[in-house]
């Protein structure tokens, strides 16, 4: 059966953008207070994602650690009765080396991948949103790390494309867009910007991504891949039994980037990247 292609330009990505923010500010608390690891619940962010809901039986909790450039860590998804407390041990025993590097930061056993406990409702919005919530997980830990790189999508050119860039592939058409059919996974494909921040050993020159996401229609084959890839354990993996149905439908993917353009010139973005995530502006004006 052929697939209709349905293009994301209605959905509001810059106002989403923006209450990410807000989340950010005002419903984090980034203090440690002393110790080493801090730990809490996020489940409260599936409101930004009206096309999301997280599995009844799950809940999500984000985990911090930090060293000297910054925090890092990772939100995991915890079923129910689960507790929280994650095991932070010295990498090498070496309190200078903590400073630098961080210690290392093992979420509780049994915890898994968030994508996993969350349901999109298998409409073109459901899945585009699945994409923008992965992102914003894999990205909140880090946000105040040295290191740390955005990728916001892009539904038109940057305002300076294509003079300060070099381009690889004409686009005419900026608008994410899925392709859907009862008969094959969902398709997804979308143009990101990779913000290199120009410190540390960036260099500083951003690059636009197209990207094809995969989104899987269960989590059998994915879990296959992973576990042969050497890339998850069986334990931290969410069991695939009925879990899918109408309304439903599974929100993990694969990607497939290329890169259709990188900036000329290098320009340092540390920690003053928020304004690429505001709505394009017109250069006429």
């Amino acid at each position: 059966m052929a697939q209709s292609c349905y293009y994301l330009d209605g959905y509001p990505l810059y106002e989403h953008y923006h209450a990410c923010w807000e989340f950010l500010d005002n419903d984090v608390d980034w203090s440690f207070h002393g110790k080493d690891a801090t730990w809490f619940d996020i489940t409260h962010v599936m409101r930004l994602f009206p096309h999301l809901t997280l599995d009844e039986n799950y809940r999500l909790v984000c985990y911090l650690t930090y060293g000297y450039h910054g925090t890092f860590g990772r939100v995991r998804a915890l079923r129910h009765g689960i507790p929280s407390e994650p095991t932070v041990e010295s990498v090498f025993s070496d309190p200078r080396v903590d400073f630098v590097i961080g210690k290392k930061l093992t979420p509780p056993k049994g915890s898994a991948n968030p994508m996993e406990a969350i349901y999109n409702d298998g409409t073109p919005e459901g899945y585009f949103e699945a994409l923008l919530c992965s992102e914003f997980l894999r990205t909140l830990p880090g946000i105040n790390s040295l290191f740390h790189n955005w990728m916001p999508i892009l539904t038109q050119p940057p305002t300076d494309y294509p003079s300060a860039w070099d381009t690889y592939l004409d686009v005419t058409d900026w608008r994410p867009r899925i392709l859907l059919s009862k008969d094959r996974s969902p398709t997804l494909f979308a143009y990101s910007r990779y913000i290199e921040n120009g410190v540390e050993g960036s260099d500083g020159q951003d690059i636009i991504h197209l990207t094809q996401y995969s989104f899987h229609r269960n989590l059998f084959h994915y879990h296959y891949k992973q576990i042969r890839m050497h890339l998850a354990c069986p334990e931290e993996q969410i069991e695939d039994y009925s879990r899918y149905k109408d309304g439903r439908c599974c929100c993990v993917f694969d990607e497939s980037p290329i890169m259709i353009a990188r900036e000329k010139e290098y320009r340092s973005k540390f920690k003053n990247v928020r304004w690429m995530f505001e709505p394009p502006r017109d250069p006429s004006k």
